[in-house]
């Protein structure tokens, strides 16, 4: 018996595996290859989604990059200098703004063509600041699959993007959706179009500034810097108008590897001016004329009416020269004309001082300067002045005494004369070792000359000075026999001329003195 069953059970291992072990082996083996297609689609789906995100995102901040350098011209004049339709920009055209690298050729994965971009204003009809600005950037067609639209790669692509990228489905095929927004599909009513859409906000993104921001940054409130700021151009302040349009009113800009600054008034007319370059510093009219000029190298011109040179300080060398055609003190009493004439009350000379020809002084001239009399001197032509005040000259190296010298009647001296110092108009002269009055000396008359006279001659009234009488006096000088002695006679009437009368011999002559008398000595 029991070798029958082993008989058996070989029988049926050398038979193999029955039918139903096939079926189920191949149905699990079905299952497997299933899974693992599925998994290799899968995968395949998530590459092609990636590739699609990755392939788009140039372009998707292209627009972005776009919105933010125009925004100024796009919500004001709506015109951008080489774009044809601003609000819908092409692959060519971005690239030829710089905003989309060279290297960039439009073509995207797992479609034909180049994408395309679509600015919208909101609300519509805005102006300036108060739009937000849609942008969407398009799929040229839709991401196919066999001839269907490929949800998963979409659905992959949209996750790898974020919640700015979506796709028209079969469901909604006129709109790309995601999320939180839906937009209407530029291609129409096509399922599997991918895009994006991101909004420029006015009230939120756009109050900021970002790198290469071109827009006027309009600050409201004052502007805090902690460290420096560097500018390439031009800082401006304030706006004014003038013939040739608007100006900044103040500006600090580089000029030519240089700083200048510009100061206007409110008609644009500049008047100030600082040149870093040359150090100059100018001001200017109301018609733009130069007034004054401060030079770098120490240097101030001033300007006439006229724009010609008129008076300043100029450097030749290390020498400084002041010119100008008349310098005169604020009240004018006193200064010098163009011509060199120095006029004023008062001329002070504290050292020495060279006249290299004429001079008319109207006032008074101060020596401050002492010397002493018979002291040697420097040059011929030098004045000063004793401690007195009395003036002196250099001549012959030696100074002197110029005029009559100052001295007290009955003073010491040694010889000359001088002029009284308690009373001026009285003369003095040294005699005896003292000086004494001249009047007192020469007396209160003064002969003029003498004539023989008989009886009966006339004598003419001399010609005497201001303040005298003419005066005659007779002296007899012969007498005849028996008149002994005779005596002198005077006249002095003040009045001539005068009949000579002799009594007392005939034939007498006498001389007769002609003078003047003076009342006081």
């Amino acid at each position: 018996m029991s070798s029958m069953r082993r008989a058996a059970k070989t029988r049926r291992g050398n038979s193999g595996f029955t039918l139903i072990e096939v079926i189920i082996s191949i149905t699990v083996l079905s299952v497997l290859m299933v899974g693992i297609w599925h998994g290799v689609q899968l995968y395949r789906d998530y590459l092609k989604g990636k590739a699609i995100a990755t392939g788009f995102k140039p372009y998707y901040q292209a627009a972005i990059d776009y919105t933010h350098k125009y925004r100024v011209p796009l919500t004001t004049t709506g015109t951008v200098t080489g774009v044809a339709d601003p609000l819908r920009p092409t692959v060519a055209e971005l690239k030829a703004l710089n905003i989309l690298g060279v290297a960039y050729t439009g073509s995207v994965p797992e479609a034909t063509g180049t994408p395309t971009f679509e600015l919208t204003m909101i609300p519509a009809g805005c102006s300036g600041a108060a739009c937000d600005i849609g942008m969407a950037t398009n799929y040229p067609g839709p991401v196919m699959s066999a001839n269907y639209p490929a949800y998963r790669a979409l659905n992959f692509a949209a996750r790898e993007f974020g919640n700015d990228a979506g796709y028209s489905t079969n469901a909604t095929p006129g709109t790309i959706s995601s999320m939180n927004w839906s937009r209407a599909n530029p291609l129409g009513s096509v399922e599997g179009v991918f895009g994006t859409y991101i909004t420029y906000s006015a009230s939120g993104m756009a109050q900021y500034l970002v790198v290469s921001d071109t827009r006027d940054p309009n600050f409201i409130n004052n502007v805090t810097v902690g460290g420096s700021v560097f500018v390439t151009n031009t800082v401006g302040s304030g706006t004014g108008t003038g013939s040739s349009g608007t100006c900044q009113l103040a500006q600090l800009m580089n000029s030519g590897g240089a700083g200048q600054i510009v100061a206007r008034a409110s008609d644009c007319v500049a008047r100030i001016f600082a040149d870093g370059a040359t150090g100059n510093i100018e001001t200017r009219s109301s018609t733009g004329s130069p007034q004054v000029r401060i030079g770098g190298d120490g240097s101030v011109t001033s300007y006439s009416s006229s724009g010609s040179t008129s008076a300043g300080i100029r450097y030749t060398g290390t020498v400084s020269t002041v010119f100008a055609d008349n310098l005169q003190n604020n009240t004018n009493t006193g200064g010098i004309t163009a011509s060199g004439s120095v006029y004023g009350t008062t001329a002070t000379f504290s050292g020495l001082t060279t006249m290299n020809s004429g001079a008319s002084v109207t006032g008074t001239v101060t020596f401050v300067t002492t010397q002493i009399e018979g002291t040697p001197c420097g040059a011929a032509g030098q004045f000063a002045r004793q401690a007195d005040g009395q003036l002196l000259a250099c001549i012959s190296n030696v100074w002197r005494i110029q005029g009559l010298t100052r001295a007290a009647e009955g003073s010491s001296c040694t010889d000359g004369i001088a002029l009284d110092s308690t009373t001026p108009t009285s003369t003095l002269f040294c005699r005896g070792g003292v000086y004494v009055s001249l009047n007192s000396a020469l007396g209160r008359l003064a002969w003029l000359d003498s004539m023989t006279v008989v009886n009966g001659s006339v004598v003419p009234s001399p010609t005497c000075g201001t303040g005298s009488t003419p005066l005659i006096m007779i002296v007899p000088s012969q007498f005849q026999t028996p008149v002994a002695g005779g005596a002198v006679r005077y006249s002095y009437t003040g009045s001539g001329p005068w009949t000579v009368s002799i009594t007392g011999a005939g034939g007498a002559e006498a001389i007769a003195w002609r003078g003047c008398q003076y009342s006081v000595l």
